[in-house]
């Protein structure tokens, strides 16, 4: 197998002859000078840690000779196109479709790619090795569809506005039928206060959503959206909400007047619903978007033989105070035990700290902290035995010194202490002697001065 310049792998037979080559089967990348053929397609990555399939794809299309994106649903829908005239495309230097992409210098466009990225958008990227990341150099389709064109920039059911910004739609207007799902990040979509049960579709109805609009309608209808449209010169809109109520799996409903270049009408039934947009951004008069939701049944639906009596009510009342109270003391108790313990547990750690500190001829006492910090975060590795691991380290003064990390002895803290006065007063030519210790925490460790051949295993 070779690497051509170009940074594609091929594998010869014997008369040097490419059987298989890396170019012929794109994921979601194209590197400088590979080409995009008929047939052959990019598809995003769920997310930048998740590398599966995702719901983008980009590709030659097979009639048209045009590059489509799509979002990968039944039926898959496209939001981006534009015609090439050729069954190919190829990332060119600075160039891409008809995109002339800057670059940082001469040498920077032999290191770009362009990727179609989780999220739908087909970006070329850069390598800029002055801070050794790779930015961002061009957005390829926004300036076609605009920030709204994307099918899931504001998630599902998620309505988008001018420069992208993502709600709900009006709960004035719609009766607090959707919810945001985090309101610090309205990207990631709305969703019904009441979902759709295929159980109680007798609750199913259609809200036809005014001055909205579909990422579907964003671009000419009449070449691309009237293939995927049931097509009949005599089709009611009726007829058309009454097909999606009656089938479970759609979502949305979609009926053009005048579509095609016969003006015929046409249906569209959608299992999958993804963003909105505010008519601020685009308009389609043609089409007339229905979304299916479910309204929640009345109270005497629910319990039809339930009557409660206001001797209940007071009674239910009662159970319900009561049980707060009694939930309200009981939590009140444990958060009590604990801060009392705690604090208990704290003073025996402050009085044991003060009375080591205060035993004559006890080595020096170190911070974690410190001790990260002259080892340079534990970087240099000396060796490791039963106990523990030693590194290298230097005090402030210049000495070297040898810092032992302990294992086991996270518990053993009046232990540990004990036998550190102990050695801390062993004064002899043949040992190494204890310079100072640590015991932060769960963290046991011994400072030794260090001797270039010696053994620290005690």
């Amino acid at each position: 197998m070779n690497f051509t310049e170009l940074g594609n792998p091929v594998l010869c037979d014997q008369n040097n002859k490419t059987v298989w080559q890396s170019f012929d089967h794109p994921t979601d990348s194209l590197l400088v000078g590979q080409t995009l053929f008929r047939g052959q397609k990019l598809t995003s990555s769920k997310s930048a840690s998740n590398l599966t399939p995702g719901l983008f794809s980009f590709k030659v299309q097979d009639y048209y000779e045009m590059v489509v994106a799509y979002v990968e649903s039944n039926p898959p829908l496209p939001y981006f196109q534009y015609y090439v005239g050729v069954k190919y495309v190829k990332f060119e230097k600075e160039s891409f479709l008809r995109h002339k992409i800057p670059v940082a210098s001469s040498s920077s466009a032999h290191h770009q790619f362009v990727r179609l990225d989780p999220d739908g958008h087909l970006k070329v990227y850069e390598w800029d090795g002055r801070n050794w990341i790779w930015t961002v150099t061009a957005d390829l389709m926004t300036s076609d569809i605009g920030d709204c064109g994307y099918p899931m920039v504001c998630g599902n059911y998620g309505l988008c506005s001018s420069h992208g910004q993502c709600s709900c739609l009006e709960e004035a207007i719609y009766n607090s039928t959707f919810w945001q799902i985090k309101s610090r990040q309205p990207s990631l979509g709305c969703s019904l206060v009441t979902p759709i049960s295929c159980d109680h579709s007798q609750y199913h109805t259609l809200l036809e959503l005014k001055n909205t609009s579909y990422f579907y309608l964003n671009f000419n209808i009449n070449q691309s959206l009237s293939k995927n449209f049931n097509l009949e010169e005599k089709l009611a809109l009726e007829d058309c909400k009454t097909s999606c109520l009656k089938n479970c799996s759609c979502k949305v409903a979609l009926f053009a007047h005048n579509l095609g270049y016969d003006s015929r009408q046409g249906c569209l039934l959608l299992s999958e619903i993804f963003s909105l947009i505010s008519n601020e951004e685009t308009m389609h008069e043609t089409v007339a978007v229905f979304l299916k939701v479910q309204k929640s049944p009345t109270t005497q639906n629910l319990i039809p033989s339930t009557v409660n009596s206001p001797q209940k009510k007071s009674r239910q009342v009662k159970i319900i105070m009561g049980s707060s109270l009694g939930a309200f003391f009981v939590l009140f108790f444990v958060v009590a035990s604990c801060i009392f313990f705690f604090k208990k547990k704290q003073e025996s750690e402050d009085f044991d700290e003060f009375f080591v500190d205060q035993v004559p001829g006890m080595p020096t006492r170190f911070s974690y902290e410190e001790l990260r910090a002259m080892s340079s975060n534990f970087n240099d590795k000396l060796g490791e035995g039963g106990f523990g691991s030693v590194f290298q380290g230097t005090l402030s003064n210049g000495t070297k010194v040898a810092v032992k990390c302990l294992n086991g002895f996270g518990q053993v803290k009046k232990s540990f202490l004990a036998e550190v006065e102990t050695i801390g007063n062993i004064h002899q030519v043949n040992l190494v002697r204890l310079i100072g210790f640590c015991d932060e925490k769960s963290y046991r460790l011994l400072v030794y001065e260090y001797m270039s051949h010696g053994s620290l295993d005690t």
